[in-house]
């Protein structure tokens, strides 16, 4: 991972006990060294209950994803989820190590952004902090290059005109 965020700088402290278990609705959820990701009793019903918070999000990039629920309450967005771990990611088709900069490098300039975390282990917490900070530097950067292409692009095209018959 780039912008700030190393995987190296955070390595995975133990092995995880993985285990995906019923719920009551008959939806798995996920259990991680003991502490569960989800609902033990309705996980989808949960991740819709917190999708609607983000609903005027165009993109949204989840950390600690679990099995996906949220993301796959949000069709509206285009949804990054971001896992720091192999096995877990496994279950969610999350990202692990991603570039921030060129998920960040596919955003609009009129797209609203939200960050959101899932559950996580307390182990994990410097980690997806880190994330979130690589996150908000590349959004920054990127929306600097969107002003200064705004700004500046008038100025190009006519220099352009102005020198192609010189090439």
């Amino acid at each position: 991972m780039r912008h700030g965020c190393e995987p190296g700088d955070h390595p995975p402290s133990r092995r995880l006990i993985v285990d995906v278990i019923p719920t009551r609705s008959g939806q798995p959820s996920l259990r991680v060294s003991g502490l569960f990701f989800h609902s033990k009793i309705d996980p989808v019903r949960e991740a819709d209950r917190r999708a609607e918070e983000l609903r005027g999000s165009s993109t949204i990039f989840i950390l600690s994803p679990g099995l996906g629920y949220l993301a796959k309450a949000l069709p509206h967005a285009r949804v990054f989820q971001i896992e720091r771990h192999r096995e877990i990611a496994a279950h969610s088709n999350a990202l692990v190590e991603p570039d921030i900069g060129s998920l960040v490098g596919e955003i609009g300039p009129s797209e609203k952004v939200a960050v959101v975390s899932g559950v996580m282990l307390d182990e994990d917490k410097p980690y997806y902090a880190a994330v979130a900070a690589a996150i908000s530097a590349a959004l920054e950067k990127h929306v600097e290059q969107i002003i200064t292409t705004v700004a500046f692009e008038e100025t190009w095209r006519g220099n352009l005109s102005v020198n192609a018959p010189r090439f």
